[in-house]
C-alpha cells in the first residue's frame, strides 16, 4: 500500500501516517490533540463531546465507529479486522503483521 499501519500490543495505532494513541485509561490521542476522557467515558475532542461505551462502540463527530472485543473493528463504514493471530484484513486486502507490531 505505501502506508503503514502499526498495531502494537500495548495499545498504539498507527493508520496511514496518523498516530492513535489508546493508553490503558482510555486517553486517546488523536490527530496530536489530546482529548480528555472522563471516568463516565465522555470523551471531549476540540470542543466537540464524543461518548466512549464499555462494550466497544464509539462516536466520533456524529460517525459511529464499533470496536468488538472479539477483533473486528468498523471504521467509518469500513471494517478492519485483526485476528488474534496477528493478521489485519483492511479494505479486502490481507496484511501480515509481524510479532513486533509492524506490518
Amino acid at each position: 500500500m505505501g502506508e503503514k499501519l502499526m498495531v502494537m500490543s500495548h495499545g498504539h495505532l498507527w493508520l496511514m501516517g496518523e498516530k492513535l494513541m489508546v493508553t490503558s485509561h482510555v486517553s486517546l490521542w488523536l490527530m496530536g490533540e489530546k482529548p480528555m476522557v472522563t471516568s463516565h467515558r465522555h470523551l471531549w475532542l476540540m470542543g466537540e463531546k464524543l461518548m466512549v461505551m464499555s462494550h466497544g462502540h464509539l462516536w466520533l463527530m456524529g460517525e459511529k465507529v464499533m470496536v468488538m472485543s472479539h477483533g473486528h473493528l468498523w471504521l467509518m463504514g469500513e471494517k478492519l479486522m485483526v485476528t488474534s493471530q496477528g493478521h489485519l484484513w483492511l479494505m479486502g486486502e490481507k496484511l501480515m503483521v509481524m510479532s513486533h507490531g509492524y506490518i
